[in-house]
C-alpha cells in the first residue's frame, strides 16, 4: 500500500513540475524585452539616431566596422616593431627548446631511476640467494659438528667404560695368577 501511494504521489508531482516549468517558459517567451515603461527607451534611441544620421551623416560612420589599421606606421617604427616581434619570437622559441630539454632530462632521470631500481632489485635477490646458501651451509656444518660431538661423546663413554673395566679387571688380576693378566688385557682391547 505504501509503495503504490508513493508511486502515485511521484507521478502527480512529476506532472505538476513539468506543467509549472512549461508555464515559466511560456511567461518568459511572451514577455517583452523591456518592461512596459522602458520599452519606449528603445524607440526613442532609434528615432534620435535616425534624426542625427540625416543631419550629420559622419556621426553614423564612426560606428561602422572598418578593416585594416587606421594609423600608418613610419618605416623606422615598423622596423622597430618587427625587431621586437622577432626578439619575442626568439625568446618564445628558446623557452620552448628549454622546456623540451627539461622534459628530456626528466625522462632520462626517470629511466635512470627505473634502471637503478631494477639493478638494486637484482643485487638484492642475488644477495638474498647467497645468504640462503650460506645459511644452509652453516646449518649443515652445525649438524655435522653435532654428529661429530655425539660420536666423540660415545667414544669417550666407551673409553671410560674400557678404562673402568680395565681398572676393575686389574685389581681382580692382582688377586689371580700373573700369567692370566696379558690375556685379559688383550681381550678388553679388542
Amino acid at each position: 500500500v505504501m509503495s503504490s501511494t508513493y508511486e502515485e504521489l511521484s507521478e502527480v508531482s512529476t506532472l505538476e513540475w513539468h506543467y509549472a516549468r512549461a508555464q515559466i517558459v511560456l511567461q518568459y517567451k511572451d514577455q517583452k524585452f523591456w518592461p512596459p515603461p522602458l520599452n519606449v527607451v528603445h524607440v526613442m534611441y532609434r528615432a534620435t539616431r535616425a534624426a542625427l544620421s540625416l543631419v550629420k551623416p559622419s556621426l553614423v560612420r564612426d560606428h561602422e566596422v572598418t578593416t585594416g589599421f587606421k594609423i600608418q606606421l613610419t618605416q623606422a617604427r615598423e622596423l622597430q616593431t618587427q625587431a621586437r616581434e622577432l626578439q619575442g619570437l626568439k625568446a618564445c622559441h628558446a623557452a620552448h627548446v628549454e622546456d623540451k630539454e627539461k622534459e628530456a632530462a626528466v625522462a632520462n632521470l626517470h629511466e635512470l631511476v627505473k634502471n637503478s631500481k631494477d639493478e638494486s632489485r637484482v643485487q638484492y635477490e642475488s644477495l638474498y640467494s647467497h645468504m640462503q646458501h650460506l645459511t644452509a651451509a652453516k646449518n649443515e656444518s652445525r649438524v655435522l659438528l653435532e654428529n661429530l660431538y655425539s660420536h666423540m661423546q660415545q667414544l669417550t663413554n666407551r673409553i671410560d667404560l674400557i678404562t673402568s673395566a680395565a681398572s676393575g679387571s686389574a685389581s681382580h688380576a692382582q688377586t689371580k695368577a700373573a700369567p692370566d693378566l696379558p690375556e685379559q688385557s688383550l681381550s678388553l682391547a679388542i
